[in-house]
């Protein structure tokens, strides 16, 4: 698969199962000592995935992936995702890795390499 598709068959699959969730969850669905925790968070995630976005590969967002999944900041963002109980990149590593084999993909792109990002 031609790693254009393949990049924006992944970006798809990450807001799907990743982004979305957690973006267009109404504030008013959850308790009101709540919503601004989900307020900051939205607006975390939203960053989180304007960075994939900017991803010019497939393999660049293997690789962005990959590095948030290790990054000490986005570990903290993940631990208050699944105290409102919302979906992470953490929880879903396993099928999108799956997802990026499935594609041909491999790591690449020259991903950054910090991990207080």
């Amino acid at each position: 698969m031609p790693h254009d598709i393949a990049r924006d068959w992944m970006l798809h699959w990450l807001d799907q199962h990743a982004f979305h969730p957690v973006l267009q969850l109404d504030a008013e669905a959850v308790p009101a000592m709540q919503r601004q925790e989900l307020r900051a968070l939205q607006h975390r995630v939203l960053i989180q995935a304007d960075r994939f976005r900017q991803a010019d590969s497939a393999g660049a967002v293997l690789t962005r992936f990959r590095h948030d999944l290790r990054s000490t900041r986005m570990r903290e963002v993940e631990r208050r995702l699944r105290a409102l109980r919302l979906p992470t990149i953490g929880d879903l590593h396993l099928s999108f890795e799956d997802l990026a084999a499935g594609l041909g993909v491999e790591s690449g792109g020259g991903g950054p390499a910090s991990e207080q990002e």
